[in-house]
């Protein structure tokens, strides 16, 4: 296990992220647009989590069990994104039918990276000093 430069940044922006979206749920529980940014928060955390464990491990086996972890929250940060701004704008119920496909596409994204990683992604190799990269399929 390593601990570089980029793992720091990645432990920064995970406590960030995560910090922030536990503070506007907790600001008022019930409200839409807080349930959504913390949804939003959590795809990303996962994702960055991905990213900061990806730098710290050498081991080739580990990372392609943390690239699929990487892309099960990636797999969703868009759709979440979509569904933290429709909220904000108040046209969620309008746009119910592009939100419901977006959230299908994500649970297709998110079987492909489990079901079907090969599709996907080949391999992970250690092109860049820092961390492990995936190599698309």
């Amino acid at each position: 296990m390593i601990f570089t430069l980029y793992s720091l940044a990645s432990l920064i922006a995970w406590l960030i992220i995560l910090a922030m979206g536990l503070l506007v749920f907790l600001n008022n529980w019930k409200g839409a647009v807080n349930r959504a940014y913390l949804w939003l928060s959590v795809t990303i955390t996962i994702w960055v989590s991905g990213c900061f464990m990806e730098s710290c491990f050498l081991d080739h086996g580990t990372n392609i069990l943390i690239d699929q972890f990487l892309y099960s929250g990636a797999a969703f940060a868009p759709t979440a994104f979509l569904h933290s701004i429709l909220v904000i704008i108040n046209k969620s119920d309008k746009k119910r039918p592009v939100l419901l496909f977006s959230y299908i596409m994500s649970f297709i994204f998110l079987a492909i990276n489990i079901f079907y990683r090969d599709y996907f992604i080949i391999d992970v190799t250690r092109r860049i000093s820092f961390r492990y990269i995936a190599l698309p399929g």
